[in-house]
């Protein structure tokens, strides 16, 4: 058994997964957003572009950002505080910081992310970022 990615302390299989396989769906925006990280250390653009608002999915290449993901060494995130966002809400914010290492050496990405349903399914809709 795998410690999943995102760093919930649950194996891979029980947390991010699920979720990434298709199996289920996140049931709340921090469970989404977790997901999302781990996408992104397996560089699997569909379940990131899947879990994307459709109205603020960018025109960014698919392969530029696969190739990024690859490019880096993921080393963990820290989910600073969610509000709203449960399986009740319409929307939720969930601030976060992600690390990784690049040739340039130590990087994070922080980032408050908002959330929202569409067909009753959690939603990344848009984020911004906080320079440290």
């Amino acid at each position: 058994m795998t410690a999943c990615p995102c760093g919930s302390g649950d194996t891979d299989a029980n947390c991010c997964l699920k979720y990434i396989s298709g199996n289920e769906w996140p049931k709340t925006a921090e469970q989404l957003m977790r997901s999302r990280y781990t996408a992104f250390t397996l560089a699997n653009v569909d379940y990131l572009n899947k879990t994307q608002d459709p109205e603020t999915r960018s025109d960014q290449n698919p392969e530029d950002l696969k190739d990024w993901a690859k490019s880096v060494t993921w080393l963990g995130l820290e989910v600073l505080r969610t509000s709203r966002g449960k399986a009740e809400d319409q929307k939720g914010v969930v601030e976060f910081i992600a690390r990784f290492k690049d040739d340039q050496g130590p990087q994070q990405i922080h980032e408050v992310s908002q959330f929202r349903r569409i067909a009753g399914r959690w939603m990344y809709s848009t984020g911004s970022h906080h320079d440290e």
